[in-house]
Parts: C-alpha cells; structure tokens; sequence
C-alpha cells in the first residue's frame, strides 16, 4: 500500500476582499513547498490485463471499461459528498449539494494533478483555486478546497481528512452550500479534490 500524503487545505475569503484575497495567494505561492507534507510512495505495480501484441481490444470493449471507471468515480464522489454531509448533520451543520461548476473544477484539477504528480493548491501553471472555480463558472463568494493522493477509497480520505484540522473545518464550515468532487487516477494512485463554496 503506498503511504498517504497529507491532504492541503485551503480557504479563499469573499471575493470583495481583494486584498486579503490577493495576499493569500501570494503567501500560497512562495510556501507552498515549506508548507506542504508529502510522504513517498512505496513502489508498487498495478496489476494489468495483458493483451497479445496482435490483438486490439474491440470498441465495445474499451467503451465498456471507460463505463466501469466513469461509475466507479462517480460512485466514490456520491460516497465522499455523503460523508461529508453526515459529519455536517452532526455538527449541526446544513448539507452541501453537488455543484456542476465546482465538481466541474475539482475533476480538471485532479486530473491535472494525477497526469503531472503535482501537489500543491497552487497549479504548476501558477492556477489557485479562486481562477479554477471562476474559470468553470462559479460565482464565489467564499471558496475551500481540501485534496489527497494515495487513500484507496471514499472513507479512507475522508478519515484522514477529518484528523487534520484545517481539513475538517473546511468540512464542518456552515456557511458551504456546495460542494464538488474530484478523483483521479495516475502516478500509480489515487488522487483526490473537494472543492467546497458559496454563491454570491
């Protein structure tokens, strides 16, 4: 099993305080490494289905098995969006509802980070999370994004997600509306994004 990486959490302020806003950013930028926990991944192989080098996988194949995996994504982000919404409901909190938008910014950035092995809230493109969200069309008025690499399914980061402190209040942040959810596959593991916001 390869070790787990310490999830990064990260709260934007209302868009209306540029200042602060801006200041965040920056501070995001030049620490980022000092600030970010990684731990190595234990060399491991995913065990494949191997084909013989004359044979191609039919269409109905190929199209069945991007199937699989679109549901199974799915189905872990239905997963993550309940458990966040039944620690919520315990601390008193109203639920979150899935968002296009922010889900629409969570996917792209997991991808990113999955296909690169790039960590960080700040994008190796220099992207933050308040461009990502604007950029999928979100009105923000208050954003917060917590990811992870290497937890193998929907309880397991959420677990490691709820130890950590900045990762838990961006979850039991009351005033989060929505919430979208992104997971990837690459580097030889999973990746993982929540993006959490309210409208203006």
């Amino acid at each position: 099993m390869p070790t787990s990486a310490t999830p990064q959490p990260v709260t934007t302020q209302p868009a209306n305080k540029v200042t602060h806003t801006t200041h965040r950013a920056k501070q995001q930028r030049h620490g980022a490494k000092k600030n970010e926990v990684k731990s190595k991944l234990h060399e491991y192989t995913l065990q494949r289905a191997t084909k013989s080098p004359s044979a191609e996988p039919s269409l109905g194949a190929t199209a069945k098995t991007t199937a699989k995996a679109a549901n199974e994504e799915q189905t872990q982000s239905d997963q993550v969006i309940a458990l966040v919404n039944a620690e919520r409901a315990e601390a008193g909190c109203g639920p979150v509802k899935a968002n296009a938008q922010l889900t629409k910014a969570a996917q792209a950035y997991t991808d990113t980070m999955a296909a690169s092995g790039h960590f960080s809230h700040v994008g190796a493109d220099g992207s933050t999370l308040s461009s990502r969200v604007a950029a999928a069309g979100y009105h923000m008025k208050t954003v917060g994004e917590n990811i992870a690499y290497g937890q193998p399914n929907a309880a397991a980061v959420m677990d490691a997600w709820m130890n950590s402190p900045g990762h838990r209040g961006n979850i039991l942040n009351c005033d989060f509306q929505d919430i979208g959810v992104g997971i990837g596959f690459g580097t030889g593991t999973i990746w993982w994004t929540e993006d959490f916001g309210t409208t203006t």
